[in-house]
């Protein structure tokens, strides 16, 4: 994997190119932290999981981890909205991200709600197995 091209980052901007999403929360599409005070809706993204898979070798170049995507918003329709549209737009693909990352396969596993306490922030939190594969 080149230095600095990560899976995150491909994600980020595979998310981006979709205007059904972009519509909704222009570029605010975070790391594991949401920023405080931010403009709602937004999406955080995170590993969860992972190992490498390994070989006789040592390292395949084959990554296998979950990935959390979490849709933020001001209202539980409107977070269904972005959760169903960033749902759309990975599970069951596979192809090469816009950094080059080549992905055998992204599938949701879970799909779950939350809201903060005392506030008007719903969340659903969206889980992808995801099989990549980094050069080593």
């Amino acid at each position: 994997m080149a230095e600095g091209n990560y899976i995150e980052e491909g994600i980020r901007l595979r998310a981006l190119e979709d205007v059904s999403i972009t519509t909704l929360i222009a570029a605010r599409w975070y790391g594991p932290d949401f920023p405080l005070g931010s403009t709602l809706p937004a999406v955080t993204v995170q590993e969860i999981n992972g190992r490498a898979e390994e070989s006789h070798e040592g390292h395949s170049g084959i990554e296998n981890a979950i990935y959390q995507i979490t849709c933020w918003a001001s209202c539980h329709l409107d977070a269904m909205k972005l959760a169903d549209r960033v749902q759309r737009r990975f599970d069951k693909w596979r192809g090469v991200l816009p950094n080059q990352i080549r992905v055998g396969y992204f599938s949701r596993i879970n799909r779950h709600y939350a809201k903060e306490p005392g506030q008007n922030v719903y969340q659903i939190v969206l889980d992808f197995r995801v099989m990549y594969c980094v050069e080593i």
